[in-house]
């Protein structure tokens, strides 16, 4: 009887001990931080860097090659000669080559605004055709009546909108009149700082355009391919004398070279007869650039493949 009492006795203390339940072990973490990473564009709130861009929605692993390649594409500053860009943009839609960042000054800066935050060659031949309709317009650029008109044509594309809202990552070089040096645009208002980089004087955009090496930039930035694009030339051609424009643009020319290297693909749209100053019809410079790039479409193809197939 002693025996039976103290085994009930036993069971009932037993059943009193708590028992510490077994962790559940979560996902191994692959991202250590001995794994090799490279950052898209800087996610920094820093503004001690002059160099940066629109907040990217993530970090590009670069370990692997199963990725498809960050391509960055810059239109270089080309005057009334620039709406072929969209011609080049609409041929990369078509061969399904994506443009991850844009980079771009002056009248290209207009265009790449609305196609960076709607992603859609549709849309920004539709802005170009409000703004000029199917025609031929002379206006002299960068004036006042140029720039209130270019406002109005992209006020309900662009209007409340911030670069780093955009669909593509966007790079916008601009002035710092007061510390006399160049910036890129990190935040704000894409309307205003598309119109503010219109607002210079003087020798400032030769500063803007000669200084800025665009090659190293979107390097930076994360780009693995960089496709410099020019619808300038090696020389400008002016329907009606304007010292300014010739000066400044000629100063870019004999600089430009500088702002990209070998390992840039660099594709030249430009024609020595052109006069930079004149609007030839919108719609056929967007198929002349469209026409102009298929030669060079093959290179982009091919270095896309080899950048794919390198261990590097």
């Amino acid at each position: 009887m002693k025996l039976l009492s103290f085994f009930i006795i036993f069971l009932i203390g037993c059943s009193n001990i708590k028992v510490k339940k077994p962790s559940i072990v979560g996902p191994v973490d692959v991202f250590k931080k001995d794994t090799p990473t490279k950052t898209f564009i800087d996610n920094s709130d820093d503004d001690s860097t002059d160099f940066y861009g629109p907040k990217p929605e993530g970090d590009i692993l670069v370990s692997s090659k199963k990725r498809d390649p960050v391509i960055g594409v810059v239109l270089l500053p080309a005057l009334n000669l620039s709406y072929r860009y969209i011609g080049f943009l609409k041929l990369l839609e078509d061969k399904e080559i994506k443009v991850n960042i844009l980079m771009s000054s002056g009248i290209p800066s207009l265009l790449s605004s609305v196609y960076a935050q709607s992603k859609s060659i549709s849309k920004l031949e539709w802005v170009v055709y409000k703004r000029y309709g199917n025609k031929k317009v002379k206006e002299k650029l960068f004036s006042n009546s140029w720039k209130s008109k270019w406002k109005k044509a992209l006020e309900s594309d662009l209007k409340g909108k911030n670069i780093e809202q955009s669909k593509i990552p966007l790079v916008i070089p601009y002035i710092n009149r007061k510390e006399e040096r160049t910036l890129l645009a990190k935040r704000g208002d894409n309307l205003n700082i598309v119109m503010k980089q219109l607002e210079f004087k003087g020798d400032s955009i030769s500063g803007v355009l000669a200084d800025l090496n665009y090659n190293n930039i979107l390097k930076s930035y994360g780009a693995d391919i960089v496709i410099i694009v020019d619808a300038l030339g090696d020389k400008i051609s002016l329907k009606d004398r304007d010292d300014f424009l010739y000066g400044t643009y000629n100063t870019f020319i004999s600089k430009k070279v500088s702002q990209f290297d070998e390992s840039s693909i660099y594709i030249n749209l430009s024609k020595d007869t052109d006069y930079v100053d004149q609007l030839i019809n919108p719609d056929i410079q967007i198929k002349e650039g469209y026409l102009s790039s298929q030669s060079f479409i093959k290179e982009i193809i091919l270095r896309l493949k080899d950048w794919k197939e390198s261990d590097t």
